[in-house]
């Protein structure tokens, strides 16, 4: 447990830099996050996860969200609520 743990730090770790690049996007450019940059954060999220060797239920009961909203967030089905980005950036 204590290995998956340490993926999932790193998983946060590199969510928190994407986050942090979107609101830098906003910040200093007044652009929102539109659909296409949410689908581009949920192919990274998707890619993070996998490339720490998660799988969705492991990350979902990391992250203290259902494997189904992980999933959507992947998709770009769904938007991450601001408690939501708290959850997967360690905030």
């Amino acid at each position: 447990m204590a290995f998956v743990c340490q993926k999932y730090t790193i998983l946060k770790l590199n969510v928190k830099r994407q986050l942090d690049y979107f609101l830098l996007l906003e910040n200093n450019w007044g652009m929102r996050p539109e659909k296409a940059r949410l689908s581009q954060f949920g192919s990274f999220l998707a890619a993070q996860r996998k490339l720490q060797g998660l799988t969705l239920m492991e990350f979902g009961k990391l992250a203290g969200l259902s494997t189904g909203y992980l999933s959507q967030l992947e998709t770009g089905q769904k938007t991450p609520s601001e408690s939501t980005i708290g959850k997967l950036s360690g905030a």
